[in-house]
């Protein structure tokens, strides 16, 4: 379980980051980009990344690596 900040979920505080961040980008970012826009891990933005694909929060382009806000469940 994440730890939690004055009452707030930190994971869910850098995965709505992450999505912020890409809802921002008409043409998407790449995980470096998403990375340093968030101060996150690399790491970890990878697996909040495939987290948020999982429930089709965000899509990949395959070919260029670029991640966008999807459509939802």
């Amino acid at each position: 379980m994440s730890e939690d900040i004055h009452g707030q979920s930190k994971t869910l505080i850098r995965g709505l980051s992450i999505l912020n961040v890409c809802s921002s980008s008409r043409s998407g970012l790449t995980l470096v980009e998403i990375a340093e826009a968030t101060s996150l891990a690399p790491s970890t933005v990878h697996r909040l990344l495939a987290t948020l694909e999982a429930q089709d929060f965000l899509s990949v382009d395959s070919d260029t690596g670029r991640w966008r806000i999807g459509v939802g469940g």
